[in-house]
């Protein structure tokens, strides 16, 4: 009975305590009402006035830079007797690591097998390879880009190859046309050239000398 009454009293004394004004519930050294969990006294005002966000400035626009295109190679597209596009395509997959950015057009490309190797030159090195149905002629787009090298490989020699080589001459490129089977009358500069029409490792070592300070 002593503990029930005990209890009773201390919840009689905290009760009262309870109904005291605000200002009586403080004992010396306390912090005035609940202001004591802030590790203030007093009450805190509110500022009256906020202040205004800064003005967004609108974005700046951002200028497109002036696209420049890639030095252009350009190659004869044909797979046969009088042109021999897969050699080239294989130098161009042995040259890719240390050839300087280029892009490459075989032209005269009527080939579905040709068209096929070219993209897969494209996709599996990243050089931007694409292909023309259209020979290489005096109004061939290609003609107004920076062409670097014109590139050729047939059995014998190719009146073709010659006037597209002329063309791409007078464009600034650089001309390699490369006979399999070189005439007796040929140069000792073609009869040098002779293994590279044969060896897609050597032709890719010419492809990367002749581009590298194009």
């Amino acid at each position: 009975m002593r503990s029930s009454d005990g209890r009773a009293r201390g919840w009689a004394r905290m009760f009262a305590f309870l109904r005291l004004p605000r200002s009586q519930q403080g004992t010396s050294g306390d912090v005035e009402g609940d202001d004591r969990n802030l590790g203030v006294s007093g009450q805190i005002e509110a500022p009256t006035e906020v202040p205004p966000l800064p003005e967004a400035k609108p974005a700046a626009e951002h200028e497109t830079a002036p696209v420049t295109p890639l030095p252009l190679l350009v190659a004869e597209g044909v797979e046969g007797p009088g042109s021999r596009a897969s050699i080239i395509i294989s130098a161009l997959h042995l040259a890719a690591p240390r050839l300087n950015p280029i892009a490459v057009l075989f032209v005269n490309v009527r080939d579905a097998a040709v068209e096929d190797a070219v993209t897969r030159l494209r996709w599996e090195t990243g050089i931007a390879a694409t292909c023309s149905p259209d020979p290489l002629t005096e109004d061939h787009p290609a003609l107004a880009q920076q062409i670097v090298l014109y590139l050729a490989i047939s059995h014998f020699a190719s009146e073709a190859h010659g006037r597209a080589g002329n063309l791409a001459a007078r464009a600034g490129a650089g001309v390699l046309t490369l006979q399999q089977r070189p005439g007796r009358d040929a140069s000792a500069m073609l009869l040098l050239m002779q293994r590279a029409s044969h060896d897609p490792m050597a032709l890719a070592s010419e492809i990367v000398r002749l581009t590298a300070h194009r």
